[in-house]
């Protein structure tokens, strides 16, 4: 795990406000639900070169977690309004997610952890099988409204910058885990409401698909 503590790692993006979008890679479209406002969002500029499992060299942010500072974290952090309420969610760390071709890593984004922040699921749920994080990451469900989720403090929010720009939906990438702090919670997935039925249930994205412990779709 390395530290970064410099401002020449960064590279700032323009100011951009994009809503949730419905999965990623598209474009973010604005829309109602979770608006994102990034005006110094940033990612590592330096690149490297690393064999993927498909035995090519890819060039691309470095293959471990990078963590920030509580200074860089503030000063990076991005906006995220639901509503009449705005949430300031601090930078905390880079890590990567691999894009899979035939089943194997192949090259590698850079993918940046927001604490705290917010959100929306654009639609039913399905995993992104076509792009994987690097470790297995879990998001800690405080509370939901409608098909709005809201993370604890200590959870962090992925989202991915390429090429100036930052796309969404980040959340259901293989080795992504949802994990609802109380039962009795309810949120929507497009046409579909789901009721946590127990402490700690669990939504699992993997190769194998969808995995689901304590959580019940509603009839």
């Amino acid at each position: 795990m390395k530290t970064i503590t410099a401002l020449l790692v960064f590279m700032l993006s323009a100011s951009l406000v994009y809503g949730q979008t419905d999965k990623t890679p598209e474009k973010n479209q604005e829309k109602k639900g979770v608006q994102l406002k990034i005006t110094a969002a940033s990612s590592a500029s330096y690149t490297v070169s690393e064999k993927g499992e498909d035995g090519k060299s890819y060039w691309g942010p470095p293959s471990e977690r990078v963590q920030f500072g509580d200074d860089l974290a503030k000063q990076h952090a991005i906006q995220a309004t639901v509503g009449d309420t705005t949430i300031s969610c601090p930078l905390r760390y880079q890590d990567v997610a691999y894009f899979i071709k035939d089943g194997k890593r192949g090259g590698r984004v850079a993918v940046s952890w927001y604490s705290g922040c917010p959100f929306e699921i654009a639609e039913a749920l399905s995993v992104s099988q076509d792009i994987e994080m690097r470790v297995e990451n879990t998001l800690e469900v405080d509370r939901a409204d409608d098909n709005i989720l809201f993370l604890s403090q200590t959870s962090a929010r992925p989202i991915v910058f390429q090429q100036g720009q930052f796309f969404t939906g980040c959340e259901t990438f293989r080795n992504m885990v949802w994990v609802f702090k109380k039962s009795g919670m309810q949120f929507r997935a497009g046409a579909d409401t789901y009721v946590v039925k127990k402490d700690g249930a669990t939504i699992k994205f993997s190769s194998a698909g969808i995995k689901m412990d304590g959580i019940e779709k509603k009839k």
